[in-house]
């Protein structure tokens, strides 16, 4: 699997063909990883124990398993503090977009 880094402007510029993904989220570095394949569909969660919350106003983030560009990494469950009273999480996962698929990370919206 060949990739190769880009930033999201020139990939968009070069009309990237189809079948290839990149990777974006709510901490999107400077370049985003092209793959010229598919991506798998990433493997099943993990089970994990939700513990105890530790403060009020804090909501529980499931676990899921992230794209790093060539494999799956299973990121740990975590209480966060919502930014707002009517956030909702998004959880990560995969997008279609005009010239492939994009990996969205987990975000509050």
């Amino acid at each position: 699997m060949k990739i190769v880094a880009r930033s999201i402007l020139s990939l968009l510029a070069l009309g990237a063909p189809m079948g290839c993904y990149v990777q974006a989220g709510s901490a999107v570095p400077e370049t985003e990883a092209v793959v010229v394949a598919d991506p798998p569909p990433p493997p099943p969660p993990i089970v994990e124990p939700v513990p105890a919350p530790p403060s009020a106003g804090v909501v529980w983030v499931t676990g899921y398993h992230r794209w790093d560009g060539s494999r799956y990494v299973w990121v740990h469950g975590r209480y966060e503090r919502p930014p707002h009273a009517r956030a909702r999480y998004v959880p990560a996962h995969w997008e279609a977009h005009r010239h492939g698929r994009v990996w969205i990370n987990g975000h509050w919206s």
